[in-house]
């Protein structure tokens, strides 16, 4: 469902990567948007044929019951604000089947767990928390030439800050640009802030007017891990203050890259990542502003959460998923 979610896509690799598990794709030229949904409902069951179907990206055939599904999120039904109709609507009937006829349903946190059980009654009995990994970024290799040479190295041009996801609504990109523009004002013009993350398909998501100021702000776009952790590494703080996630890696990702992290303020977070990060009202950028101040001016308070986070971060491998997944997968069998 989000096939263009990197947090979704990390999910599914890095667990292909340790169950070996055989991929049912749609044919070429039909892999995404509505296509590949068509072909879900209509042909994946049958591809399956009685064989125990693993759907791990928010979706799966409405109609096939030997099937655990990974639900990663509610954000469409939670937030509609952030999501074109067509989609919002899609993804209720999907959502209320899923949690009908799945045999077990694979969530990333028990807020998201208990937001499916409320949403969905029919679920109860069927759910399994399994958190994700994040010491992906502590297996990248050095950076590539090719990275080295673009000239965004933030170790050159003075302290940076990194945001990190999908530029959609639900990211907040806008109120962190807000707060930049604060902080710029109160004098701290020596910083620069990288945007990473990709456009957000507009079948998805509404469209987001964001500011056209751009000064001192670099728009990265997608990146090769390799770069990623490079940024991270060299940041003085992560920003990412969603206003909803399921999960929320690129939190994990920072701190297990040793980067302070300013963060929403939001159930989610409070679970994952706890007193590890420095939480903020996601609507307010005051907060954010002045919580990014402290990180560029208190080299004791980034020395803190760097060390906080990291440990933290050491809880959630993806080895660990991949076993309880696997445990799941085998007791449905």
């Amino acid at each position: 469902m989000y096939s263009s979610s990197p947090g979704i896509r990390r999910y599914v690799v890095e667990l292909q990567r340790r169950l070996a598990l055989p991929a049912l794709l749609p044919p070429k030229g039909s892999c995404s948007g509505l296509r590949a949904h068509l072909w879900e409902q209509s042909c994946l069951a049958r591809v399956a044929n009685g064989r125990l179907l693993f759907s791990p990206g928010n979706t799966g055939p409405l109609w096939y019951s030997y099937q655990v599904a990974t639900i990663h999120d509610l954000a469409p039904l939670e937030h509609p604000e952030f999501f074109t109709p067509a989609f919002g609507a899609w993804y209720r009937v999907l959502i209320a089947g899923l949690a009908r006829t799945c045999m077990r349903i694979v969530v990333p946190s028990a807020f998201t767990e208990r937001r499916l059980l409320y949403q969905f009654p029919s679920a109860a009995g069927k759910t399994v928390v399994i958190y994700h990994g994040a010491d992906h970024v502590l297996k990248v290799a050095s950076p590539s030439t090719h990275d080295r040479r673009r000239g965004d190295d933030p170790a050159e041009r003075g302290p940076c800050i990194v945001t990190v996801g999908t530029l959609e609504p639900r990211k907040n990109l806008r109120t962190v640009l807000d707060a930049w523009r604060f902080l710029r004002r109160r004098g701290r013009r020596d910083a620069r802030l990288f945007v990473i993350g990709g456009a957000a398909p507009r079948r998805v998501f509404v469209r987001q007017e964001l500011p056209s100021e751009s000064e001192r702000i670099v728009f990265v776009g997608t990146v090769n891990d390799a770069h990623l952790v490079r940024l991270y590494r060299r940041a003085v703080a992560a920003v990412y203050v969603p206003f909803y996630e399921g999960f929320g890696l690129p939190i994990l990702e920072a701190m297990a890259c040793g980067t302070p992290v300013v963060a929403s303020d939001i159930p989610v977070v409070r679970e994952i990542a706890g007193d590890a990060v420095l939480r903020i009202d996601p609507r307010s950028p005051m907060e954010i502003a002045i919580a990014l101040a402290r990180l560029l001016d208190d080299a004791t308070l980034r020395d803190r959460l760097s060390a906080a986070g990291c440990a933290r971060a050491q809880r959630f491998l993806w080895n660990d998923a991949a076993q309880r997944t696997a445990r799941v997968l085998l007791e449905v069998a």
